[in-house]
């Protein structure tokens, strides 16, 4: 990146960042995130009723807290443009349309950087209840760090949880303003594609032990590859109309059964002792990856177009991942 293209993202950046504190909305996302974060950590996940110090229920709550909190602070970065009559003349300025994406995406990752950062009580909380050994700790992540299948294997969720996102976060406005389906019939649509999701985890579940887990995994990203191709060359020419990019929707976050559950046992089945820091940065990488390809939507005025490059590419970065890092040396004959 040159000088002049480094400047140019600081200066988008900066007045993204910015804008977010100059409203009210960014202090009250904020508040009730964290006020979300702890009820759910302490109430809803039983943290008390366990009897252990340990962050377990603040990382099965969080992905879910961001997936409202990561589109609410993303989906406004271009629609404020547009809404104040500002998005012409960021475009006549002397700045690359990649410098101001790049730059408003910075804006909104440090945004939920924050908001991570401000939930610091939680860890002193657990570290004043259970005087752990952060040394201990630390050296667990690190030696989870440097697992490749442990990291590829939590990668490959992600990317392909990011796709899912993706589409959750899009969803009203493709369906309803960009292929006219009614309100009242949306969320049968919507619906519709869940219960995709669940029937597939059922049938993960209750298929044969003797299919290794990789062999699932795979096939699971190849079927997402190919939805997300036919579902961007269906929004780019227009062919199949409503039917095909419902069908590749259904197809893609359908097969998310198969992928979360195989992805998660293939990262955790070595790490038996050491479950809890496991399960932790394992929620943490997915929720950061998946979070990523939110900050690029509604960056374009046609917004079935930006959700399904988002999911070709998660798809394709999934697959990719399941290659390099996955594979027959794996093969073990359980679920």
């Amino acid at each position: 990146m040159s000088p002049d293209s480094f400047r140019n993202v600081w200066t988008i950046a900066k007045r993204e960042l910015t804008g977010y504190f100059n409203s009210p909305v960014a202090y009250v996302f904020i508040v009730i995130f964290l006020l979300l974060n702890g009820f759910f950590t302490f109430m809803l996940g039983g943290f008390f009723e366990r009897g252990e110090a340990n962050l377990n229920s603040f990382f099965t709550w969080h992905p879910w807290l961001y997936l409202f909190l990561v589109p609410a602070a993303g989906m406004r970065l271009w629609a404020e443009e547009r809404r104040v009559g500002t998005l012409e003349l960021l475009l006549t300025m002397p700045i690359a349309p990649w410098e101001a994406i790049v730059g408003k995406f910075a804006a909104c990752w440090a945004f939920l950087a924050l908001a991570l950062a401000l939930t610091f009580p939680v860890v002193f909380t657990v570290g004043f209840l259970g005087a752990p050994d952060f040394g201990t700790i630390l050296a667990g992540y690190g030696s989870l760090l440097k697992d490749r299948t442990f990291m590829g294997a939590s990668a490959v969720c992600g990317f392909s949880s990011a796709g899912a996102f993706a589409y959750i976060a899009s969803a009203s406005f493709v369906f309803i303003s960009q292929y006219g389906v009614a309100i009242e019939h949306f969320g049968w649509l919507f619906g519709s594609v869940a219960a995709g999701m669940v029937i597939a985890s059922q049938i993960n579940g209750r298929m044969p032990h003797r299919i290794p887990l990789w062999k699932v995994l795979r096939v699971a990203n190849l079927t997402q590859l190919g939805a997300a191709i036919v579902l961007l060359a269906s929004v780019l020419t227009g062919a199949g109309g409503l039917p095909v990019v419902f069908f590749s929707i259904f197809v893609y976050v359908a097969t998310q059964g198969f992928v979360f559950p195989n992805g998660s046992t293939i990262a955790m089945m070595r790490h038996a002792d050491m479950a809890g820091t496991a399960s932790a940065l394992l929620g943490t990488n997915q929720f950061l990856i998946a979070a990523v390809g939110t900050a690029f939507l509604g960056s374009l005025d046609n917004p079935a177009i930006p959700m399904a490059l988002v999911i070709l590419t998660c798809a394709v970065v999934s697959t990719a991942l399941n290659y390099l890092t996955l594979g027959p040396r794996l093969d073990t004959p359980a679920h």
